[in-house]
């Protein structure tokens, strides 16, 4: 406790305010953006001229800032006004900064087309931030982007110091397709029935075309899922070799297939 200073009535009896000091620093004297100041704990005491010290009460000073406070704030002004008017004052370092939040992160960002929709697991910090926008999953092959940000950045910030969405790409790349024949030969007489092939193909339509349609022809039937059934039959006469080539037609969810080729052999 400090000294008690006894004034005369009608003047100071020499005595003056001549300074402040914080004896107790406040319990608190860290704080985010948007905390008030909080003087619990401090102790704050006059000096007077003659040396002594008086302790005040809270009523007996005033601080600024108050409320609220922003970042980088780094002291608080502390005053003391005594009954003749005289003023004395001091800071109190402080530090004020927003609280740094980890960075989000993505399990993958690279997956292979299976037809089924693929989500990328975003790891964050669902009370602080939240994805804001962008494609969380998809189907198709293709390029994509997602965006994670900062309920509140006047408070937050990244650990890196930015407080901007943070934004992750990510992509399906294409299967490779399949395509498999049950047979890669043909044997037709003049008389021949029609002579059917089944296709595998893991991208859908397949194309079929004879080198000489003169003496073949060739029918494409889808038969459901990944199989399709080929029809080859005699359309003229004459003997001798030719050929049908079998490919995938374009499907942006794969990578082409390598073209099958079908003998045929005609008496």
């Amino acid at each position: 406790m400090g000294n008690v200073i006894n004034l005369m009535a009608g003047g100071r009896a020499g005595i003056s305010l001549s300074g402040l000091e914080i004896i107790t620093p406040p319990m608190q004297t860290q704080y985010t953006p948007g905390d008030c100041f909080d003087p619990s704990g401090m102790v704050v005491e006059a000096i007077y001229s003659n040396g002594m010290t008086k302790m005040l009460d809270l009523s007996e000073y005033t601080y600024t800032p108050i409320c609220p406070l922003a970042e980088y704030d780094s002291t608080i002004s502390i005053t003391h006004v005594d009954a003749y008017g005289a003023i004395a004052s001091t800071t109190l370092d402080i530090s004020c900064y927003r609280i740094a939040v980890d960075l989000p992160s993505i399990s993958s960002d690279i997956f292979t087309y299976t037809g089924d929709t693929i989500s990328p697991d975003i790891f964050y910090d669902t009370a602080l931030c939240y994805i804001s926008s962008g494609d969380t999953s998809a189907i198709d092959a293709g390029s994509y982007v997602v965006y994670v940000d900062l309920f509140d950045t006047a408070r937050y910030k990244w650990s890196d110091g930015q407080d901007g969405a943070i934004s992750f790409s990510w992509s399906i790349e294409p299967a490779q397709a399949y395509l498999s024949l049950s047979s890669s030969e043909v044997q037709l007489d003049e008389w021949a029935s029609p002579v059917s092939i089944d296709v595998q193909c893991t991208s859908g339509e397949v194309y079929a075309h004879s080198f000489d349609g003169g003496l073949i022809g060739v029918d494409v039937y889808w038969t459901g899922g990944e199989y399709t059934n080929l029809v080859v039959n005699r359309v003229g006469p004459g003997a001798g070799y030719t050929s049908i080539t079998v490919e995938a037609a374009p499907n942006p969810n794969y990578y082409p297939a390598g073209v099958q080729t079908i003998n045929v052999i005609l008496y």
